[in-house]
């Protein structure tokens, strides 16, 4: 057992002072001095000197190692997943937006093709008719060049010149005739082939009318048919009508029946 270094009381091993001295452990001021030795009558006692020990140097402190707790491992991995999400989700977005530009700009091409269609057939119409007004002149001439003809062979001063002459005729109508029977088949073939591109444009036009809904990130969660007067056009997302339904958005009551 050791004993304290300022006042000598037993103490525990590896202390130094004990735990009177351990308050002021390096004041020797007030340190209890040992009892003095008893004295003899008439011998003078030497005064007793408190020997001062030298301070033990205080133990080195050993460096805190910080370390990272398993919060702050959550937080980083959460924010890397987060920015990763946040990336992936601008690359969809991005992708979604030039799919829906590219299904616009056919929309745009299909309906300019319906319309320079339906001005094309409007004016095969309008040529029709003019060629039916101009075959319809023909055949009456035709009718009253038999009808000269007939006279011509009933009469019988009518020369053999005449009725040759007629006859030529005759055979010039008939032939322009048969050409502007020709020009009018071609012309009633190129309408219909016309007609049946229209008709294909048309079923386009409502396929994409029918199947076709456009959703819009305006809040109401509603889809709608193109030319709706609710749908504004500006940021928009292209949708058939049962990914929408299945995406959470509901019809419009406006355009959607």
């Amino acid at each position: 057992m050791n004993t304290c270094i300022k006042c000598g009381k037993p103490i525990a091993d590896g202390e130094l002072f004990c735990a009177a001295c351990s308050l002021n452990p390096y004041d020797f001021t007030d340190t209890p001095e040992s009892a003095p030795a008893p004295s003899v009558p008439g011998q003078l006692r030497a005064p007793v000197r408190q020997v001062k020990k030298p301070a033990a140097a205080p133990a080195p402190v050993k460096p805190v190692r910080r370390r990272i707790g398993a919060g702050m491992i959550v937080l980083i991995v959460v924010t890397v997943l987060s920015l990763a999400a946040a990336a992936y989700g601008l690359l969809t977005l991005s992708s979604r937006r030039v799919a829906l530009r590219l299904r616009e700009e056919e929309m745009t091409r299909q309906e300019a093709e319906v319309s320079a269609l339906r001005t094309e057939n409007g004016e095969l119409a309008e040529q029709v008719s003019q060629l039916e007004s101009d075959l319809s002149a023909k055949n009456e001439l035709i009718e009253t060049l038999r009808e000269n003809i007939d006279t011509a062979e009933s009469a019988a001063s009518q020369t053999q010149y005449d009725m040759t002459t007629q006859q030529a005729e005759l055979e010039k109508l008939e032939q322009a005739l048969e050409d502007k029977q020709a020009e009018l088949t071609a012309q009633e073939e190129k309408y219909d082939a016309l007609v049946e591109q229209s008709a294909a444009a048309q079923a386009a036009a409502d396929f994409m009318q029918s199947y076709v809904v456009l959703v819009e990130n305006d809040g109401t969660g509603l889809y709608h048919r193109y030319g709706c007067s609710r749908f504004a056009g500006k940021t928009f997302w292209a949708y058939s009508r049962k990914l929408a339904e299945n995406s959470g958005y509901s019809p419009c009551p406006v355009c959607v029946q």
